[in-house]
C-alpha cells in the first residue's frame, strides 16, 4: 500500500469513527458528570484495528463531542480530559500493537480501564490549572470505571468479531 493511501485511509477512519463516537456520546451513563458516555468505544476500537494514532485522535474528538452534548459541565476541564483520553487510548493501542493475543488484549484493556477510570480523575487533583478536590475525583471513579469498562469491552468484542470476518481485510 502506498504511504499516501495509508494516510488517506487513516483520515477517513478518524472522521468516520469520530462521528460514531459523537453519536455514542449521546448515550449517557447516569452519574455526577453529564459527559460520561459510550463515546470512547470507537476510539479504543480504532486503536486496536487501525493504529494507536487513529484511536487517540478519535478519543480526543469523541470526548469533546460528548462533553458538548452535555453542555460542557466542567467547562475548560474537558479540554484536559480530552487530552487524557488521547493519551489513554494511545497507550492502549501502543501496548496492544506488539502482540494481539486475547490475553494481551484483556490485560491492556484492564490497564485502559484503570487509566481512564481511576488515574484520570486522580490526576485532576494535582493539576494546577484544573484543580479538582479529592472527594469529587473519588466520587467520579466508580462512574468513570464503569463507563470505561463498558467502552473497552465493546471495543474488544467488536474487534474480535470483525477480525473473524472477511471484511477485516479493508
Amino acid at each position: 500500500m502506498k504511504e499516501g493511501n495509508k494516510i488517506e485511509q487513516e483520515i477517513v477512519a478518524i472522521v468516520i469513527f469520530s462521528a460514531v463516537s459523537a453519536a455514542l456520546g449521546l448515550v449517557k451513563i447516569p452519574g455526577p458528570a453529564g459527559s460520561i458516555a459510550l463515546d470512547s468505544a470507537p476510539a479504543f476500537f480504532a486503536a486496536l484495528y487501525f493504529s494507536p494514532r487513529v484511536g487517540a485522535l478519535v478519543g480526543l474528538i469523541g470526548h469533546l463531542a460528548s462533553a458538548a452534548t452535555a453542555g460542557f459541565p466542567f467547562g475548560g476541564l474537558h479540554v484536559y480530559v480530552a487530552i487524557e483520553m488521547l493519551l489513554w487510548v494511545f497507550v492502549f493501542g501502543y501496548l496492544i500493537s506488539y502482540k494481539k493475543t486475547i490475553h494481551v488484549i484483556i490485560g491492556v484493556g484492564l490497564i485502559a480501564i484503570i487509566l481512564n477510570g481511576v488515574i484520570g480523575p486522580l490526576l485532576l487533583t494535582i493539576t494546577p490549572v484544573f484543580y479538582l478536590e479529592l472527594k469529587i475525583a473519588q466520587g467520579l471513579i466508580l462512574f468513570l470505571s464503569f463507563a470505561a469498562s463498558i467502552n473497552v469491552v465493546l471495543a474488544i468484542v467488536a474487534y474480535i468479531l470483525i477480525s473473524k470476518t472477511k471484511i477485516s481485510n479493508i
